[in-house]
């Protein structure tokens, strides 16, 4: 009887140590990074996933001179809006473009749309002047596979990655997917650029962007060649890179390969 005691003991102390490391496990899986996801104006359905936590940046053109700005409409429990900030234009005259960032955090699991108006606040009543509107889906961020923004009608290309220097963390995780605008072969779609800044002074951060790609057939210098010009939507920001083989090379504003003593490549994931 003191045997099968003993015996029925152990079994019970090595099914809680079972059962404690599978829960750590859990939490461990469950526990990434803070994420922020900024995204521009695209001209098709756009959807954008988000885990609980997550900050969503959305930068819009605007003329804040002429007391036009973007008001997100209504309110979705899905997300709280934190702030918004306008970047001003070089030119300071009446009607020069700026831009507006609009940034919320995701508070609550679900599914909705998130629409935003451009219209003046005093106006009451009258229709806004634009507005742009797409479709948030939150989760407990155990789905961690899914593309943080999808767009309807785009084909993917691929994603290439590699680990890059950085001048304030131990390194930066890189990746771009690439998607077509309609199949695999066509010249023109987006981009989602994932970035994860390993310890950084506040631990590691993964920062997500995406804007818009033209796929180019040569260069004047290297007509050989095929560069992917990324143009980032919510900047004016652009980046070239050369597909060498089953690697992106990033190229500086002369179509040349950036030199340096570390490897820029972005290897192409299988």
């Amino acid at each position: 009887m003191k045997t099968f005691t003993t015996r029925l003991n152990s079994l019970s102390l090595v099914a809680t140590i079972a059962f404690v490391a599978v829960a750590f496990a859990a939490i461990a899986q469950t526990k990434q990074p803070p994420r922020t996801v900024q995204i521009g104006e695209f001209h098709a359905q756009v959807h954008v996933s988000l885990h609980v936590g997550d900050t969503l940046r959305v930068v819009l053109p605007s003329t804040p001179s002429t007391g036009y700005s973007w008001h997100a409409v209504g309110g979705i429990p899905l997300l709280k809006t934190i702030g918004s900030t306008n970047a001003s234009a070089a030119e300071s005259s009446v009607g020069a473009p700026g831009r507006q960032t609009l940034a919320f955090t995701a508070e609550a699991p679900g599914t909705s749309d998130l629409a935003i108006d451009y219209s003046r606040p005093w106006e009451k009543g009258k229709p806004a002047a634009r507005q742009y509107t797409f479709q948030v889906t939150v989760d407990d961020g155990t789905n961690s596979t899914a593309s943080p923004v999808v767009i309807d009608g785009s084909a993917p290309v691929g994603t290439y990655s590699g680990k890059l220097p950085c001048a304030d963390c131990s390194g930066l995780l890189t990746s771009i997917a690439l998607y077509a605008a309609d199949s695999a072969q066509s010249p023109v779609g987006y981009y989602v650029r994932t970035s994860t800044y390993l310890g950084a002074p506040k631990g590691d951060v993964v920062f997500i962007e995406a804007g818009n790609y033209l796929l180019r057939r040569g260069t004047p210098a290297n007509p050989d060649w095929t560069v992917y010009t990324l143009q980032s939507n919510t900047s004016d920001h652009l980046e070239n890179y050369r597909l060498e083989g089953d690697a992106l090379v990033p190229l500086d504003s002369d179509d040349k390969p950036i030199q340096s003593p570390f490897n820029m490549r972005l290897k192409l994931q299988s």
